[in-house]
């Protein structure tokens, strides 16, 4: 590592590398776009990014971030004027937190090494842990652990005089709507989507894509295929289920896989444990995992890294930017057009020609009048009413994340829209990330980019409704780029399934071992008896829906309180979890010839 102590700061970074000759330091993680930076500033554009960018905050202070571009997390100190700034990118691509001790600012680019600064662990933090539970999200940049927060995506920290501050040095803000024609958009959104791709790829020595049998997969596939040199396409690496139908898309793997002519990995999965993967992921980064899903997709991932893969490119994001913008019916009553929102609510995807009236009557209601309610009277109707958004076993309340967007100004569709395509309360970015760097990957997502997002917010959401196809616009900028059969496909499998397969089965006893007996932590947010009554209905035809989820929340933040208590005391319950998952592989080449 590399370590500078320049008195109000110190700073140590890896890979090591020779200190910049420059009186501003500027240390980058992460891949930064400086190109419109270097012309402004009249500079060398192939100049090392953090060159330019410490150029940048000598000329231009702050105004340097709104110049540059990508996925970075950075530290700036200007040494002979003593001050800076911590920043991290605007969708929150490369992770940076923060936290207060002894009058000091620590900060880090993950959680576990942010602990290595402090003198000992901080207490769990009260109100993570029930939104963890409530499965909404995490306020206000929290973590798990008291005090220890996350910088928001385009959130800088300013460090200067002695002190710090948080602002925004970008957030998303409203213009109308282009008139443009939806075959002109489809255009558009064709090459912004091929740029969105061809960066996710710079750098990338020997790429993968992970290829479900999904639409947004499927586009990143086919337009990653079609960037590569000719002879040298990147290897689809699938998951296949065949003992689960329901979420299998065997086929649809093979149809796109085919159309593209692509190489690719098949990975048949027999049974594996949840609970393992998830005690492995907390022990390697000191965090929760978010799905339980993971010994279904790491045996992929540690076979892309001894294939020589250095870069995962997935379809992350592609619901949300292409889905229709529903409260756009609520924009039409508040500006007092109700055949407007009549027509809309028919247009949503899935209505079909013949829209059932309750279906109509439905999303009027939600998406119409409920979204066109102010926030504060509809905060207060909802208390009014006792609405409670907790399952029924949390003995807290949390926030509802479905209206966190009215806090975004602008037309409702708009701020919903917004909302979705800049957040990701949830964490499902940070943990693709993580996994993949488990096995020395970078994860990048193609669809998670500043201005293929910029572009989606400018069209007319109008061109996101049609009353069979959800993504539409998505689809029809890729005709010709894919299998006709793959671009009118609507089904959409969920992978509950696997997880209640593990979750009934190898893992149900060490389950009912590590909750039987909960940590203090967890016991006071839980009803009396109320975990033993989920365990016992988990197993019955009598579980309630989504029940694998609030268990898995409740079995992750047990293991997670357990083991910041004291590292080795999941050893046993490891011991007698089956951590390998029963996999299959299957290679097959360009041609479709198979090899297992």
């Amino acid at each position: 590592a590399t370590t500078v102590d320049l008195g109000e700061l110190a700073v140590a970074w890896t890979p090591p590398g020779e200190l910049p000759h420059h009186p501003v330091l500027c240390v980058l993680d992460g891949r930064v776009r400086t190109d419109a930076l270097a012309a402004e500033l009249g500079l060398d554009p192939g100049s090392p990014p953090a060159g330019l960018v410490a150029e940048g905050y000598a000329r231009l202070g702050d105004g340097v971030l709104e110049r540059i571009g990508g996925e970075f997390a950075l530290v700036i100190w200007n040494r002979a004027e003593r001050h800076g700034l911590l920043a991290r990118d605007r969708l929150a691509a490369r992770p940076l937190f923060v936290a207060e001790h002894a009058g000091a600012l620590l900060f880090a680019s993950e959680v576990r090494n942010l602990l290595a600064l402090l003198p000992t662990r901080p207490a769990p933090d009260g109100v993570a842990m029930a939104h963890w539970l409530g499965r909404s999200g995490m306020p206000d940049n929290r973590t798990l652990f008291a005090g220890i927060r996350g910088v928001p995506g385009g959130g800088l920290v300013r460090l200067a005089d002695g002190g710090w501050d948080a602002r925004r040095f970008w957030s998303p803000r409203y213009r109308v709507p282009r008139s443009v024609a939806a075959d002109q958009a489809a255009v558009e959104v064709r090459d912004a989507l091929g740029h969105a791709v061809a960066r996710a790829l710079a750098g990338a020595d020997r790429p993968g894509v992970m290829l479900s049998g999904g639409l947004d997969s499927a586009v990143i596939a086919a337009l990653a295929s079609a960037a590569m040199e000719p002879g040298a396409p990147p290897v689809a690496y699938s998951g296949v289920f065949p003992s689960h139908p329901e979420v299998d898309e065997s086929a649809g793997v093979r149809r796109v896989r085919d159309g593209l002519g692509v190489p690719g990995v098949e990975a048949e999965l027999g049974a594996g444990s949840a609970l393992a993967g998830a005690i492995e992921f907390t022990r390697a980064w000191e965090l929760p995992s978010v799905t339980p899903n993971r010994f279904v997709w790491t045996p992929l991932l540690r076979r892309a890294a001894a294939d020589g893969i250095d870069v995962m490119l997935d379809g992350e994001g592609g619901d949300e930017l292409f889905g229709c913008s529903t409260y756009l019916v609520a924009d039409h009553l508040l500006a007092a057009r109700p055949l407007a929102a009549l027509r809309t609510s028919r247009r949503l995807p899935g209505m079909g020609s013949r829209p059932r009236p309750r279906w109509i009557a439905r999303s009027l209601l939600v998406y119409g009048a409920r979204g066109a309610l102010p926030r504060r009277l509809h905060e207060r109707m909802r208390a009014a009413r006792g609405h409670r958004n907790r399952p029924d076993w949390l003995t807290e309340d949390v926030a509802d994340p479905r209206w966190a967007w009215k806090r975004q100004s602008g037309p409702r569709w708009w701020a919903s829209l917004a909302h979705q395509l800049t957040s990701d309360s949830v964490g499902a970015a940070d943990q693709n990330r993580r996994e993949a760097a488990m096995h020395g990957l970078a994860f990048r997502h193609p669809l998670r980019n500043p201005e293929l997002i910029d572009l989606v917010l400018g069209l007319p959401p109008e061109l996101a409704f049609h009353p069979r196809l959800d993504r539409p616009l998505l689809r029809a900028a890729m005709e010709g780029q894919l299998p006709d059969q793959t671009l009118r496909d609507t089904s959409k499998p969920f992978f509950n399934a696997l997880a209640e397969d593990a979750l009934t089965g190898p893992d149900l006893a060490p389950l009912h071992e590590l909750l039987d007996d909960p940590h203090a932590e967890l016991a006071a947010r839980v009803r009396t008896g109320a975990l033993a009554a989920l365990l016992d209905r988990a197993a019955t035809a009598a579980a309630p829906p989504g029940w694998e989820l609030d268990v898995w929340r409740l079995a992750t933040l047990e293991i997670w309180l357990e083991h910041q208590a004291d590292p080795s005391a999941l050893d046993p319950l490891l011991s007698e979890l089956d951590a390998a998952p029963h996999v299959t592989f299957r290679t097959i080449d360009r041609s479709g010839s198979k090899r297992v």
